[in-house]
């Protein structure tokens, strides 16, 4: 299929294609329900971009993270690709020019939440889409026995039977053999075709290290290992603390968290992508959707919550496939700390329930009404006005959001957009006779090539500074252009957003049930990242096994085997001592029989034992 290779290196400059990418691409274009296990770095959009390019009409990818959407969007347009998005903080107007494009032609590929599947509007209008392929990316949300379950997903099979010609696929970094299984009931797939690649990164090293001091070993292995790095800590507070320190050590360190205005974000990201700053210390909202090569150091300050996060943040070093280390540093204590941390997160579903009824009430929602209706919210002044604890609030909106009832954005990351929607004569007439508003409307002409055409993002920051002026008039000129028909925009807002995804019901009848599972899955979880820190095997072959491989090699790189040396010997002494045959002595060992004989000669070099009457025997030091 010589045209897949056309667009391959025509869009994405690559001449071939990594492990599974053309089988999987083929399998989509020839119409099999096709599900791909890629890990981080494996290359899982071009299997859903080059079909995409390659069939004729258009393709919807379904994606969890607003962030996630704009990169890749971002990034489509770039090379020259028509792609959009669609997500809860655009106005209408904007959704409706987007949906036109796609009825029209006029886009190659369309990002949206799951949410926006279950809209009305959206599929009644999706209808009129020459849709092609439907791409449900990071698709173990899917599944309640997966780490990032989200109900909203489980509506997605809904949106297929709408399109059953369209061609479908899904596609995600990890999933367990029981988490692949439920994808695939969920989504009701047949004739489906499943591909897997190994999760073993041959060039990674996973290293987990106790220690009694964080801080000393994280400056070292910084020292030690020179190259782009990430450092993840578990809370905002601790990432701004240990960039702090890394800072006054002489590191060229800058943080990353979740709260952070989108402007800040993309600024700070944009430094450590360009290599201008050598360390990002972050929460787990950095990394998806960024694809830095060259990370070699990623380190784990804090205890990650379960194995597949740990794996894919992990597995954020090295895509150059070159040498690259994982480090995950911990204290005896961080055990504990980690099980409370996930233990508050589950609150009393009374107290849930008591957190429901207060929202309804601030934001004016009668009983039956408010689905689909999107809400802005100060969290803060909410749990003041209701005397809730902060955290508790936060947990019990988390609740909500993992069983379907609302959309919880702490953040609201939609960005300012405006549009001329006037023609042109008419603006040029409107500025001859309001001269007061002739500067502004020469400024987004000038500055903001398209306006006429699309929504184009902006900054009030920049408008003040060009136009030397106060935020306030600048906000007073944009009404006053909008009253007079010649603009449409929107202002971001540095508030939450909540968006109800049903009716408001009485707290009584509020359906909590998927509460408890994922309460049993977290605890699960939190099980298997303890037995990680506790495995005395290789790290990559836990790794490999949990996701389902059945390999046993062992990497002979990681923190355990790069200790087995000396460990071996040790063992064989406390084996030696009473005297043992060697076929005894290799069973009761558990190496590998090259690596028993290679430290017996090393012993017997030392001096420590010594081969009499068909045994090998302890010497005693003199």
């Amino acid at each position: 299929m010589r045209a897949i290779y056309e667009i391959l290196k025509d869009y994405f400059g690559y001449s071939s294609f990594r492990p599974n990418q053309e089988e999987i691409i083929t399998s989509v274009i020839q119409g099999n329900d096709t599900l791909a296990l890629l890990p981080t770095g494996g290359g899982k959009s071009i299997c859903f971009q080059v079909p995409g390019l390659y069939l004729e009409g258009i393709c919807i990818v379904v994606s969890p993270l607003i962030s996630l959407m704009e990169d890749q969007v971002r990034s489509l347009n770039q090379k020259g690709i028509q792609a959009s998005y669609i997500h809860s903080g655009m106005k209408y107007g904007e959704v409706q020019e987007i949906l036109d494009k796609a009825q029209f032609g006029k886009l190659k590929f369309l990002y949206v939440s799951p949410e926006r599947l279950d809209s009305k509007d959206f599929q009644q209008r999706s209808l009129d889409f020459p849709i092609d392929l439907i791409a449900i990316d990071e698709s173990h949300c899917i599944s309640q026995w997966g780490y990032d379950f989200r109900p909203s997903y489980l509506k997605i099979k809904h949106f297929l039977e709408l399109h059953p010609k369209a061609k479908r696929m899904a596609v995600t970094a990890t999933a367990t053999p029981t988490v692949v299984e439920d994808i695939l009931n969920q989504l009701q797939f047949k004739n489906t075709a499943i591909f897997k690649s190994s999760f073993e990164r041959e060039n990674l090293a996973y290293h987990t290290v106790e220690v009694q001091n964080k801080d000393n070993v994280l400056f070292q292995s910084l020292k030690k290992y020179s190259g782009s790095s990430i450092v993840y800590c578990a809370t905002r507070k601790e990432v701004k603390r240990v960039c702090r320190m890394l800072q006054t050590q002489g590191f060229s360190a800058d943080f990353y968290h979740g709260g952070l205005n989108t402007h800040t974000r993309k600024k700070k990201q944009d430094l450590w992508v360009n290599n201008e700053r050598r360390v990002m210390v972050a929460t787990n909202a950095f990394g998806m959707g960024i694809d830095k090569p060259d990370v070699r150091l990623v380190i784990h300050y804090d205890i990650p919550e379960n194995i597949e996060s740990y794996f894919q943040e992990a597995g954020r070093a090295g895509r150059d496939l070159q040498e690259s280390l994982a480090v995950l540093l911990f204290e005896e204590s961080d055990k504990t700390k980690l099980e409370e941390r996930v233990q508050r997160k589950f609150v009393e579903e009374d107290q849930v329930r008591a957190v429901y009824e207060h929202l309804c009430n601030h934001l004016q929602i009668t009983l039956d009404s408010g689905k689909d209706v999107s809400h802005e919210l100060d969290l803060l002044q909410f749990s003041k006005k209701y005397e809730l604890d902060l955290l508790l609030t936060y947990n019990a909106m988390q609740a909500l959001e993992n069983c379907g009832v609302i959309l919880f954005n702490e953040v609201d990351n939609s960005k300012s957009k405006i549009r001329v929607v006037a023609d042109r004569e008419v603006v040029y007439q409107f500025q001859i006779s309001q001269p007061a508003y002739d500067a502004f409307l020469r400024y987004l002409a000038r500055s903001y090539p398209g306006i006429f055409d699309q929504y184009i993002e902006f900054r009030l920051e920049d408008f003040s500074r060009h136009l030397k002026t106060s935020y306030k008039r600048i906000l007073e000129q944009l009404d006053y252009l909008h009253k007079h028909e010649l603009i449409e925009y929107s202002i971001k807002s540095e508030n939450s957003r909540v968006d109800f995804l049903q009716n408001r019901k009485k707290k009584k009848e509020l359906d909590l049930r998927h509460y408890k599972s994922l309460q049993e899955v977290a605890f699960e979880n939190l099980k298997q990242v303890k037995n990680y820190l506790n495995q005395e095997n290789c790290r990559s072959l836990f790794l490999r096994n949990y996701f389902g491989d059945e390999s046993q090699d062992k990497c002979g790189k990681c923190s355990f085997c790069k200790r087995q040396p000396k460990d071996i010997k040790e063992s064989l002494l406390k084996l030696i001592q009473n005297g043992i045959e060697l076929n005894e002595l290799i069973l009761q060992s558990r190496h590998d029989e090259s690596q028993v004989l290679e430290n017996l000669e090393e012993l017997i070099s030392e001096g420590k034992i010594r081969w009499s009457q068909q045994k090998f025997n302890f010497i005693e030091p003199v």
